[in-house]
């Protein structure tokens, strides 16, 4: 049960890892290219996290640190600012995941 919540977890995390990295290298169409499927597995992994919520205890602070955190990927999003895209995804997003997917572990 909570093993697909981890799986899905590590996945998006990885993802922000590869994607970012093309944004950083100012590999950008093909960053671009890639975000649309990192977006997606971001939202299946958000999506598993409110399936599990009542059983793994997600704070309603984090609940709202996330909202905000994507809020503010879309705002960087609309701008074309990738680098503080790949900041809030890589510093912000991602931190989150990983303090979850560490509390499960």
């Amino acid at each position: 049960m909570l093993k697909e919540l981890q799986e899905s977890l590590e996945i998006a995390i990885k993802r922000i890892d590869e994607n970012t990295n093309l944004f950083y290298q100012n590999k950008k169409d093909v960053a671009y290219k890639e975000l649309d499927e990192t977006l997606r597995i971001i939202e299946n992994s958000i999506d598993v996290i409110l399936k599990y919520d009542g059983n793994i205890g997600i704070r309603e602070d984090i609940e709202s640190k996330i909202v905000k955190i994507l809020y503010d990927a879309m705002k960087a999003l609309e701008v074309r600012d990738e680098l503080l895209l790949s900041d809030i995804l890589q510093y912000e997003l991602k931190e989150i995941l990983t303090k979850i997917k560490d509390s499960i572990s």
